[in-house]
């Protein structure tokens, strides 16, 4: 396919002209000097000399082209280089010049909040003057709204990133409570290229956006006077919490759900999985699982161990998105109210095991059972694939670990218990209803923990026998 591209050698355009080359497609790219394309020439894309305001330029671009993706845009205007002039007269010769070559698709570039409204600022305005020229112009077209776009070049986002290191005063948006949702590039620019390459995709995207917070809306936990439940849980709070959680999600450990319609949407639950990592991101991956997974999202709790609050800022954290400790008058209270909780009864002993013992599920106590039997809660089993080999112990410090107070000091190949990049799959099973008394004898409560263990550990074999590599 014949692709044309404006706005080709700014951030957003190189990584689009590379990946559109990478899937073998014929670029031609308009630039206003060929040296600012080298690096774009030389990977075989066709140069075309010219700007917006260049007719002929703009005429011999989109001659023969099957597609074209429009990215020219400014953030701050300079002399002739007005918002106006770039996003709404510029997209208009560019759609003349699209209809007389014959152009049978667009692919444009707006931005989140574009709208017409008088308090919008120019950027905006002017933005959603050109989505209406688009949408006007009856060619088929896409028009994609990125959030902030994050990547290794982004000038904003390597701007505050050096404001946050050094200064000891930090703006903000804003009253403070703005949401920042960046959009990682490579997303960016496999939208633009799946759009150009697919007719069907029409209409108008948001790239990030607000969807984060109209999930997070959804949740409707009690609130006190200051905006929080009895445990500390703030929406406000995780919604600017969540965005490297996401991250680590989507990108690091690229999370695979399996089996994840078998969750109930509503009532009390108690997910119970095996435990691993030294670090506890298995817990944190379940948790953004069943909120970015579940429709409506599922606000799931950890139970975290009594000297967690004793942590300066990671107990505000964790209060602050929910998480308590695991005490049993806690879980009473909110598994009575309808709340889901996420349980490791292997505790430390499965989070801190050494590399000899990978998916060995280690002792399980009966506590959960013997609270699922007296709140008459299902068990959803959950198998994690994954977690074992982002921090592998090879050794563990356990006299330097008892002087600091600490369960374990690991030793793992990063020197300290920094994951690697292993990817994650989670593994759903189906609920599971337990009758009988929290008071049965232990024996009785026993043969009921092997069996959710026995899930668990089927999960996690089939989970080991499906996975085609750690990394992968």
């Amino acid at each position: 396919m014949r692709v044309a591209v404006t706005g080709a050698t700014g951030f957003v355009g190189r990584h689009v002209v590379n990946l559109l080359l990478s899937r073998g497609h014929a670029v031609r790219l308009l630039a206003r000097t060929r040296a600012r394309a080298r690096s774009l020439a030389a990977r075989g894309a066709e140069v075309v000399t010219g700007d917006l305001a260049d007719r002929t330029a703009l005429a011999t671009l989109l001659d023969q082209a099957d597609a074209a993706v429009h990215l020219v845009g400014i953030i701050v205007e300079s002399g002739p280089a007005t918002f106006t002039a770039i996003h709404v007269e510029g997209t208009a010769r560019v759609l003349d010049a699209a209809a007389t070559a014959g152009v049978r698709r667009l692919v444009h570039m707006s931005a989140v909040g574009a709208r017409p409204e008088p308090r919008a600022t120019p950027y905006h305005r002017t933005k959603w003057q050109a989505e209406e020229l688009v949408r006007r112009s009856g060619l088929p077209a896409a028009i994609f709204r990125p959030a902030v776009i994050n990547g290794p070049e982004s000038v904003p986002i390597r701007t505050l990133a050096r404001v946050h290191r050094w200064s000891p005063i930090v703006p903000v948006f804003g009253d403070g409570r703005f949401p920042m949702q960046p959009v990682w590039i490579e997303d960016v620019a496999l939208a633009f290229a799946l759009a150009a390459e697919r007719p069907e995709l029409t209409g108008t995207y948001e790239l990030g956006g607000p969807g984060t917070q109209a999930r997070i809306e959804k949740l409707t936990p009690p609130r006190n006077e200051f905006g929080v439940d009895p445990y500390g849980f703030d929406l406000e709070y995780t919604t600017a919490a969540i965005a490297p959680l996401l991250w680590l999600y989507r990108k690091y450990f690229r999370v695979e759900v399996h089996g994840v319609e078998r969750v109930p949407t509503e009532g009390r639950l108690l997910f119970v999985a095996n435990h691993s990592g030294q670090l506890p991101f298995d817990a944190a991956m379940m948790v953004v699982a069943l909120f970015v997974e579940l429709d409506p999202p599922r606000a799931a709790r950890t139970l975290v161990e009594k000297w967690v609050p004793t942590l300066p800022f990671i107990s505000t954290l964790y209060a602050r998105c929910g998480q308590i400790v695991g005490t049993p008058e806690n879980c009473r209270r909110l598994l009575a109210a309808d709340e889901a909780l996420v349980v490791f009864p292997e505790g430390v002993r499965g989070l801190n095991k050494p590399w000899s013992k990978r998916y060995q599920l280690q002792g399980f106590g009966q506590g959960f059972l013997r609270l699922a039997l007296e709140c008459n809660t299902p068990i959803v089993p959950v198998a994690v694939v994954g977690a074992e080999e982002q921090s592998p112990q090879l050794a563990d410090l356990k006299s330097l670990a008892r002087l600091l107070s600490m369960p374990a000091l690991p030793i793992t190949p990063t020197g300290l218990p920094f994951p690697l990049p292993s990817r994650y799959h989670l593994h759903f099973g189906d609920p599971i209803r337990f009758d009988g008394s929290s008071d049965d004898d232990d024996a009785e409560l026993e043969r009921k923990v092997d069996a959710v263990k026995a899930a668990i550990d089927g999960l996690l074999r089939r989970g080991l026998a499906e996975r085609k590599h750690v990394f992968w």
